[in-house]
């Protein structure tokens, strides 16, 4: 998502409207400090970014986690697709 479509008014309402949905609490750690919005399925992996069944919120350290688990797993699932063991679809 780039910085534009993150200030446009859309993305500000939906953003608005998630976190009054999780009454502004990380829905990991609990914490209301430094959140963000997060996706259930990645952005990258396919996942819609404006649907709010595959939308959550995460402050920054659990956001910051999960990001890492789904950059790994997508290094993962390209090498399987480069190797010739998966096929893409």
């Amino acid at each position: 998502m780039g910085k534009g479509f993150r200030n446009s008014i859309e993305y500000k309402n939906f953003r608005d409207g998630v976190l009054e949905y999780y009454d502004y609490t990380c829905e990991d750690c609990g914490g209301n400090e430094d959140l963000t919005l997060s996706h259930n399925k990645a952005v990258c992996l396919g996942g819609d970014k404006m649907d709010l069944n595959n939308s959550g919120v995460k402050c920054y350290h659990c956001h910051k986690k999960r990001t890492k688990i789904d950059m790994n797993l997508l290094k993962k699932v390209n090498a399987l697709i480069r190797n010739g063991d998966l096929i893409e679809i």
